[in-house]
């Protein structure tokens, strides 16, 4: 538990730093950020996520990886409209690669039929080497995402969902994120 705890108290040292650049990314972009009041996992979701990802392990080493692997401790939300939103992700990209921000990861579930979640997560690698969280979404996406979709999907992933149950839940999470519109130009996003 001790080694848990000072990893997350160490990622959150580092927060305030990536957040002072970011917020100033999205005045310089005009592209706004939403949920900044949510930027860090909670520590008691962050210990019960590194115990689940680990599947329980006491070893050393195994719990070390899934801490380094766990990159949504700090985490930030970037909206734009469907019209602009692909254009907005390469400004904010272009901004924070000129400041030395790397990008680790994308993952666009725009145009996935199998993804009930639509939006683009990226995984970016702060200049000292933290790992964090960015989001991309339309207005809509996000209500939905934060909404009525997150109640869903938080019943569906629990070990004492009946699978009938959880067929239905996926049913109606598929049937809400079909109504969204689909950015223009998000098969740019990769």
């Amino acid at each position: 538990m001790y080694r848990k705890t000072n990893s997350y108290n160490e990622i959150i040292l580092k927060e305030p730093g990536i957040t002072a650049d970011l917020t100033k990314i999205s005045k310089d972009t005009g592209v706004a950020m939403v949920g900044l009041d949510r930027r860090l996992k909670e520590k008691d979701s962050f210990l019960r996520k590194v115990y689940t990802d680990s599947d329980h392990s006491l070893d050393s080493q195994i719990i070390k990886d899934t801490i380094n692997s766990t990159n949504d401790v700090i985490r930030y939300t970037y909206q734009s409209s469907p019209l602009t939103l692909s254009q907005s992700y390469k400004s904010v990209y272009k901004q924070m690669n000129d400041k030395g921000y790397k990008i680790v990861k994308v993952k666009n579930t725009w145009l996935d039929k199998r993804s009930t979640y639509k939006g683009v997560n990226c995984v970016f690698e702060s200049p000292e080497g933290q790992r964090f969280e960015v989001q991309f979404h339309t207005p809509e996406s996000f209500n939905l995402k934060n909404g009525e979709m997150h109640n869903l999907y938080e019943e569906a992933r629990k070990d004492t969902t009946s699978p009938a149950r959880r067929a239905e839940l996926n049913i109606k999470m598929f049937e809400l994120s079909s109504q969204l519109e689909i950015p223009a130009y998000i098969d740019q996003v990769k």
